[in-house]
């Protein structure tokens, strides 16, 4: 009786393992980077007295910390799910300054400066840019990892591109 009573508990534990398992392995959300599209507009944001032009099938999504993230709808629908994962999330975010120290800058128009640092094998590179309230902004292009010596070229094209395209409202 004793054998009997442990292989129904056995077989009632094997189950629900067995279900729990194949619950844990449901696949989650997944939605591919959207490409940027060649047609662009004009993103506005007020609240940083800024506009600039960028592909136009991005998102806009205000942060908890008041920052924008602008990033793709792919990017968007996956950071919407209960599961993230698998992949990073690339995009551009604007916030207001932060206090970091930068080694090199370059100007690229009237109140838009790239400031580029180098630590540790990996390059930080920001926006920053004065409004016309005199406040200061950083932007920000990030993507699914770091910026080392092979991408770091690309990535200044990258804001030196966007940089230009700044205006002040």
């Amino acid at each position: 009786m004793k054998s009997l009573i442990s292989l129904v508990l056995s077989g009632l534990l094997v189950g629900c393992n067995g279900e729990a398992i194949a619950n844990r392995k449901k696949p989650p959300c997944s939605y591919p980077i959207e490409i940027d599209s060649k047609t662009n507009k004009v993103y506005t944001y007020p609240k940083f007295g800024i506009s600039m032009v960028m592909p136009d099938n991005l998102v806009s999504m205000l942060r908890q910390n008041g920052s924008i993230d602008i990033i793709d709808k792919g990017t968007y629908k996956l950071l919407q799910c209960p599961e993230k994962f698998g992949r990073g999330a690339p995009g551009t975010r604007i916030s207001w300054a932060n206090d970091t120290v930068y080694f090199y800058s370059i100007n690229i128009k009237e109140n838009v400066d790239l400031y580029i640092r180098y630590e540790e094998g990996y390059y930080l590179i920001i926006l920053r840019l004065v409004n016309k309230k005199g406040q200061l902004i950083d932007i920000t292009i990030y993507d699914e990892g770091p910026i080392d010596k092979s991408n770091v070229r690309g990535y200044i094209k990258d804001y030196i591109k966007l940089g230009r395209t700044i205006e002040f409202l």
